[in-house]
């Protein structure tokens, strides 16, 4: 779940950085962006993905050893 949560506001704001950007706001489009790469690395480093992946393995062999 909160792999979506920082997908999202890193979209959101990565939009808003481009606009400010084009709207000649350059120290908002430099702080929204230090804050979207903020939120993709830590997309990066987290994995939700993978980690969900695993979390779903051992629940399989949790529930093959029950059977």
């Amino acid at each position: 779940m909160r792999n979506y949560w920082l997908g999202i506001l890193s979209v959101a704001l990565s939009s808003v950085a481009g606009t400010a950007f084009m709207k000649e706001y350059g120290q908002v489009a430099a702080g929204l962006s230090a804050v979207f790469t903020v939120l993709t690395t830590l997309m990066t480093f987290l994995k939700p993905s993978e980690r969900a992946s695993a979390h779903k393995n051992t629940g399989d062999q949790y529930f093959a050893l029950r059977n």
